[in-house]
């Protein structure tokens, strides 16, 4: 009987030796793991917002109130209609979008000119957004910047803001 076990455990040894040897399980998980990838990742920035053509308008509107111009609606239109000619018969689409008002107002005018069955989901997400300075008034900012310049920009976390590894960790 004892034979039999021994047997039966060098055979199946040999099985799982045989089938390592065949194929790392390592690569076959990488490899299947990325079959789940897309195919294509596309990056759209917003198009030209109220905050592009009039710097001075962050002193009275939020950041993420901050809308596109006639201008930035017709290029998120665009971007739509190029990304429509890039997609093959049967491809899906994925939007993931920050809850910016120009972000939103951009995936909603690039989304009108895909294909409806295309479009699987528009997934919303604040961890999309850009780096925040915190509230910052009169000449702070230039002396922030000043002491940014000797901290390094990456680690500087400005006062009510984020520094750049907070951005990166996000």
């Amino acid at each position: 009987m004892r034979g039999v076990i021994i047997g039966a455990a060098a055979g199946a040894g040999l099985v799982v030796l045989w089938r390592l040897l065949r194929e790392d399980p390592v690569l076959a998980l990488a490899r299947a793991r990325r079959r789940r990838l897309p195919r294509r990742i596309i990056l759209v920035r917003h198009g030209e917002s109220e905050g592009n053509t009039d710097v001075s308008l962050y002193r009275d509107k939020a950041d993420n109130l901050i809308e596109l111009t006639a201008k930035g609606a017709e290029q998120a239109q665009a971007a739509g209609r190029r990304i429509r000619g890039l997609l093959r018969t049967g491809d899906s689409v994925a939007l993931h979008v920050s809850p910016f008002a120009r972000t939103l107002e951009t995936a909603r005018r690039l989304r009108d000119e895909l294909p409806d069955a295309a479009v699987r989901f528009c997934h919303i997400t604040p961890l999309i957004r850009e780096q925040e300075f915190g509230n910052l008034q009169g000449d702070d900012f230039a002396t922030y910047r000043a002491e940014q310049q000797r901290v390094g920009r990456f680690f500087y976390r400005f006062p009510t803001g984020e520094s750049g590894s907070d951005v990166y960790g996000r």
